[in-house]
């Protein structure tokens, strides 16, 4: 029988030195023979085999005390279990990644690439967003509390997300900031199988406005859509909606927050509209 020293086996295996000792320490791979008077390890041929196979499942990623309680009672029963639960791991991390991915390439797509305070119509197209509604007070803190929660719960479970908004469901005339009906939403791109909290927001025409500075001024935003409507027969036909591209998670600075003003309209003429992403004030 051939034999082969710890510094021959590790040029055979790739195994450094240090790798041996650990897995000889922890029962996964021992020598075939230990010199009683120098410690010297010797492998043989057959010790191969188990080396063959640590490697193959170092290299699907599993922890050395999974290896080891395969090698303990091996067969190919045992072997085809431990496949099977590291193909699911293995998809859900493929699953996470891409919730990952589909964050980032999102994120990168969101912001306009017009940043300008013209008012545009648009036909939005139908969105499935995950939200929350309740009265509560129009101040920073209440939106961060509830934005908050909100992407709490969608971390929780693993939704991803493209960006989020608030729908403010008052009529103008009766909008009270200390207790209005607000909406708190994230737009995601497929109906949530997780959550029940989620709707699909029909598909319409909106005046649209992309405003850059404070919260406080989007008053001024919301005044010129409004002057528009008023000038060109349109009049409001649902919520009012705000789309936050660049706000207080990404911006230290309130005058570099870029929100989209988005108003739900219909024509009082019944007129065609203009095309989508049309600039039309």
């Amino acid at each position: 029988m051939k034999y082969y020293t710890s510094g021959e086996f590790s040029k055979l295996t790739g195994f450094t030195n240090k790798a041996l000792r650990i897995y000889d320490e922890k029962g996964l791979l021992k020598p075939a023979y230990v010199d009683p008077d120098t410690n010297y390890r010797y492998y043989t041929n057959l010790n191969l085999i188990d080396s063959n196979m640590i490697r193959e499942l170092k290299d699907l990623g599993l922890r050395l005390d999974e290896i080891k309680n395969y090698l303990s009672q091996r067969s190919s029963g045992s072997l085809k279990k431990l496949y099977s639960r590291k193909m699911l791991d293995v998809n859900n991390e493929i699953a996470h990644l891409q919730s990952i991915a589909s964050f980032l390439e999102a994120r990168l797509k969101s912001s306009p690439a017009n940043r300008t305070e013209n008012v545009i119509l648009k036909n939005i197209n139908e969105r499935i967003v995950v939200f929350t509604r309740k009265n509560m007070p129009c101040n920073p803190e209440s939106f961060a509390q509830r934005y908050f929660e909100l992407l709490d719960v969608l971390r929780k479970h693993k939704v991803g997300f493209t960006r989020y908004m608030a729908v403010f469901h008052d009529e103008p005339e009766i909008f009270n900031p200390a207790n209005a009906d607000i909406e708190v939403a994230a737009e995601v791109k497929e109906v949530p199988s997780a959550l029940k909290n989620y709707r699909i927001m029909k598909e319409g025409l909106y005046l649209t406005l992309v405003f850059k500075g404070k919260y406080s001024e989007l008053i001024e935003g919301y005044k010129k859509i409004m002057n528009f409507a008023a000038l060109n027969n349109f009049v409001k036909n649902g919520p009012s909606i705000e789309v936050y591209y660049t706000d207080f998670i990404t911006e230290k600075n309130q005058e570099n927050f870029i929100t989209e003003l988005q108003v739900s309209v219909k024509s009082a003429l019944n007129v065609l509209t203009q095309p989508q992403g049309q600039t039309i004030y």
